[in-house]
This record gives structure tokens, C-alpha cells and sequence, in this order.
């Protein structure tokens, strides 16, 4: 065999051997292959190291890490553990009987210790190593901007230092103009450009700077110092500063009016914040068709324009009825009037006049829902008559004939008819049987006569003379004086 031979045969042996050893691994069975995957895993990791965790942690003692392991990870793991731990104590402990003080005493001793261990400080952690070094750890900035500097790999014998803070007193806020207005963990050294960090960035989208008001209190917390400054000269900012951000504030958002039915372009129409008028807003959805029926057409807008948690229905309830002064049967109209006033509230407006008058010129807003019907001629007949439907509407006619169209009343029908207007749903009692102001898209309902059995009229005869024997007495007792 030549030198080139046995070269060549040199170089492939490795190769040989590595093919090999790789089939060896596929013949292996589930749980062997699962076996030597979690020793491959072992060496990456490494022999276990001691990492100890002092200050203001939930537990602090010696711990086992790995040398791939960064302090983020480390301290999540240990964290999770000991509060797992606090979780299965408490499930441990025997109940106290429902309702009796020892079983409120240890609900509340749960609530409060879970509340105190909630978290651990993120910043000012100091990591000190077995040759000297030391170095200042800040998490919350890791987990916002993926920097490792604040994540470093851990060593044997590292050790973990976590302030104590207050949380009471040892913070900044920050508000305005930023994404997230928050309140975070204070550091010396901290500037506006961190407070900007944790409040997530500023969230106007214009390029001027703007400027930042601090707030600070005295020591009795009394006397108030503003200071105004530019964000840019991002000043160093003080223990307990209230930080408000201002920039030139962007309205520049997705306002938009909902348009359905009888018009040639519906659907979602843009609009400005406040100066689009309903004249407009039917001009870009392309105009009415001619099957449109004004009269019945509406701006629907709902009470809560602020869209606001503290402007809700319960709060506007409230605020209806605290001073009201209505009879116990009244109250329930006026909380159902209240009730659709909030969820429906309409615009007056007649759709007929929007194109030459000044109806047109009402502004519509973000959120609003305008609704165009088609016309129809019909007249709806329901309630206690023989076949129930859409009747077609006849100009000049009165109710029988309507009734008569729907098969005539029912023989349980009640002896009245009441029309209900399309538009306004408001009701009127019918009694001139050759009129009454029947229009298209209205409604007739004939109620129903309600059973009465015997018992019925026993109590109300029962009622009747016990107030009249009531009466009499009163009189005899009257005459006797």
C-alpha cells in the first residue's frame, strides 16, 4: 500500500467511526436514545455549580446552577420553586370550619403573605465572583431591551445580592406621553431616558422631543417642586420623582362611521375626529338609493362616546337615580328608558333635510352607526289575530282592514288594538276604526284576553268587601261620637 493509501485510509477511519456510532444511536430504543439524550444534555450543561442568593429575595441560601445558565433563568427557576413550595405548605394545612373566625384569620394570613412575596427587585443586583469582580445587574432593563450585559453567565461560587427595597418610597412614575405610564424600581443614576424605557417607549409619533415635567415633594411630602426640562438633556432624576412626558400630542387615529343598508357604497366611511358632518359621511358611502326610506333612517350612538372604564352603564344608572324622586313604579321605566338611552342613543335628525338644511351639518363621530331601511310598504299585524304577517300598506285605510287581511282576530284576542310607529316604537290605543295614522313600516297588535278562574274573582270580591266592612266601621264609630 502506498503513503497516499494509507493517508487516505487514515482520513476516512474517523469518518467510519462516526457513521457507525451514529447508527448505533438509531438502533437504540425509545427510552435509550431518550437516556443518551439527556447525558448529551448533562455535558452542555455541566457539572452543577453553587450559586448563593442573599438580600431582599424570597429565600436566600445556596443553590445548584449550571454553568449555561444566565442569572435571569437561574433566579426565575429558584423563584418559581420557593413560591410553589409557600403554595403546597398552605395546601397542607387543615381547613378551619366554614364561617368561624379561624377560617377568616387564615385566609387572610394566605392573602397577605402572598401579597408580600409577590416579585423580587429586578434592579441594583450586585454579583460578586470568587476572583473579585463585581458587577451591577439590571433585569428589568434585560427583559426590555435583550442586552446580555445585564444577563451574564453564572460561575461556581457566585454570589447574588438583591436589595431591599422600599417599595413605598424607592420608585419613579412615569407618565404622559409614553406607552405604558408606570412605576418602576429606583436607581441612582436613573434619567428621563429610563423612565422612558420602562414606560415602553414614547407613543406620540412626532419627531419633536418635547419636554419633561418632574415632580418633586419635600420631605412631608407638602411642598411640590416642578421641574421643566427637555427630554433630550435626559437630566438625572431623583428618588420618589413623578415624571410626566409631554409631547405635541398625535390625534392622528382611525376615526370611522358605520353605514348599512339602502346606500350605494355601505360599510366603514373614514371621518375626522369631530368635523365631519352627516352630509358628508352619506356622500362618500355614495348616496341614497331611491328604495331608501328616509323617514325610518337613523344615527345610532351609544352613551359612552368617552369609552371609558368610569363612564359605564352601572355608574350612569347611579348617577340617574341618586336624586330622583319617583314613584317605586316608575322606577323601572326609568331604568329601562336609561338602559337603551345608553346603548342606543339616537341623533334627531330627518334624513330627508341632511342635503339642503341644516340637518346635515350634525358631526359625526367615531363609532357612530347610521342606518338607512329599505322602504317598505307594509304594515306588520301580530299579537292575538289568526295568521300573523305583513300586510300591504293601503293608503287611507283603518285597522280592520288590517286585521281582516290577517285572518280577523283570535277568539282569546281583547277587545282593543294599539299601533306601533316603525320608527320611534312609540305606542297609541286605536278606537276610530277608519283611520288612526297608519303609515308604512308601522306595527298593529292585538293583545290578549287573559283567563280568570273562580279564584280570581273570590280574592278581588274578598278585597272589595273587606274594605267596605273597613268603611262602615269608620261611620258607625263616626255616628256614635
Amino acid at each position: 500500500m502506498t503513503n497516499g493509501n494509507r493517508r487516505g485510509s487514515a482520513r476516512r477511519a474517523p469518518l467510519v467511526a462516526d457513521v457507525l456510532a451514529l447508527l448505533f444511536c438509531f438502533s437504540l430504543s425509545p427510552g435509550q436514545q431518550e437516556t443518551r439524550q439527556s447525558t448529551v444534555t448533562d455535558f452542555v450543561k455541566g457539572t452543577p455549580i453553587s450559586v448563593t442568593i442573599g438580600g431582599g429575595f424570597l429565600v436566600n441560601g445556596s443553590f445548584a446552577a449550571f454553568p449555561a445558565e444566565r442569572v435571569d433563568q437561574f433566579v426565575t427557576r429558584v423563584y418559581t420553586g420557593a413560591m410553589d413550595a409557600i403554595a403546597a405548605r398552605y395546601e397542607r394545612l387543615p381547613s378551619p370550619p366554614q364561617g368561624t373566625a379561624g377560617s377568616t384569620a387564615t385566609t387572610a394570613t394566605i392573602t397577605t403573605t402572598a401579597e408580600e412575596q409577590a416579585g423580587y427587585p429586578l434592579r441594583n443586583i450586585r454579583l460578586r465572583r470568587v476572583s473579585g469582580e463585581e458587577l451591577v445587574i439590571d433585569l428589568q432593563k434585560f427583559r426590555l431591551t435583550g442586552d446580555f450585559r445585564d444577563n451574564p453567565y453564572l460561575k461556581n461560587d457566585d454570589v447574588l445580592l438583591f436589595p431591599v427595597v422600599d417599595r413605598e418610597h424607592d420608585f419613579v412614575s412615569v407618565a404622559g406621553a409614553v406607552a405604558h405610564p408606570t412605576r418602576f424600581q429606583f436607581v441612582e443614576g436613573d434619567r428621563i431616558s429610563d423612565a422612558v424605557l420602562f414606560g415602553g417607549g414614547l407613543r406620540s409619533t412626532l419627531d419633536s422631543a418635547g419636554s419633561a415635567v418632574i415632580s418633586r415633594l419635600d420631605r412631608t411630602g407638602q411642598i411640590e417642586t416642578s421641574v421643566v426640562t427637555s427630554v433630550r438633556e435626559n437630566p438625572r432624576l431623583m428618588r420618589g420623582d413623578r415624571v410626566v412626558i409631554q409631547l405635541g400630542e398625535n390625534e392622528r387615529m382611525d376615526y370611522r362611521v358605520f353605514v348599512s343598508g339602502e346606500v350605494y357604497k355601505p360599510g366603514y366611511v373614514p371621518v375626522t375626529k369631530s368635523t365631519t358632518s352627516l352630509r358628508e359621511v352619506i356622500k362618500r358611502s355614495g348616496g341614497f338609493k331611491p328604495t331608501a326610506d328616509l323617514e325610518r333612517a337613523e344615527l345610532i350612538r351609544g352613551a359612552n362616546v368617552f369609552r371609558s372604564p368610569f363612564f359605564s352603564e352601572t355608574f350612569e344608572d347611579l348617577m340617574m337615580t341618586r336624586t330622583a324622586n319617583v314613584a317605586p313604579e316608575d322606577s323601572m321605566v326609568l331604568f329601562i328608558d336609561n338602559k337603551l338611552r345608553f346603548q342606543r342613543g339616537n341623533g334627531l335628525i330627518d334624513f330627508r333635510k341632511i342635503d339642503s338644511t341644516a340637518e346635515g351639518d350634525f358631526i359625526a363621530r367615531d363609532g357612530d352607526f347610521v342606518f338607512v331601511p329599505e322602504r317598505q310598504n307594509l304594515v306588520y299585524v301580530f299579537g292575538q289575530v289568526k295568521t300573523p304577517g305583513y300586510v300591504p300598506f293601503v293608503e287611507g285605510k283603518g285597522f280592520p282592514y288590517y286585521l281582516d287581511k290577517a285572518g280577523g282576530q283570535a277568539e282569546t284576542a281583547r277587545d282593543e288594538v294599539f299601533l306601533i310607529k316603525g320608527k320611534t316604537r312609540t305606542w297609541k290605543r286605536l278606537d276610530d276604526p277608519g283611520g288612526g295614522g297608519i303609515e308604512p313600516g308601522d306595527f298593529l297588535w292585538v293583545p290578549k284576553t287573559m283567563r280568570r278562574d273562580f279564584d280570581f274573582y273570590l280574592v278581588r270580591v274578598g278585597a272589595t268587601a273587606g274594605i267596605i266592612a273597613a268603611l262602615a266601621t269608620v261611620l258607625i264609630l263616626i255616628k256614635q261620637f
